[in-house]
């Protein structure tokens, strides 16, 4: 595997990370948005605000420690990853090195 590709595949990775958060939070938030999409009529706004504020509060530690758990599974596998390519670039360097 060539530079440019480990480095590719790095990336790819990296952002693959990156974008895991975002669909745990809205899903723990999906309750929150419905309340919200039940309102009409006149106050609705301050109606949606306090459901988001109570729901948002109510649910707060655990979306955020169980997407935290999610983000670290994430980079841990990231890394796992990365010392594989270093262990076997390594090794074949040292293949090379002996011949």
């Amino acid at each position: 595997m060539s530079v440019g590709r480990v480095k590719e595949l790095i990336v790819e990775k990296q952002r693959d990370v990156n974008r895991v958060m975002t669909p745990r939070i809205q899903d723990r938030m999906t309750t929150g948005y419905e309340a919200c999409n039940m309102e009409s009529g006149p106050g609705m706004y301050d109606r949606m605000k306090s459901h988001m504020t109570k729901h948002v509060s109510a649910t707060k530690t655990v979306m955020f420690s169980d997407a935290s758990v999610l983000l670290l599974d994430q980079l841990n596998g990231l890394q796992v990853l990365i010392i594989c390519i270093a262990v076997a670039a390594s090794s074949v360097s040292d293949f090379l090195c002996r011949r």
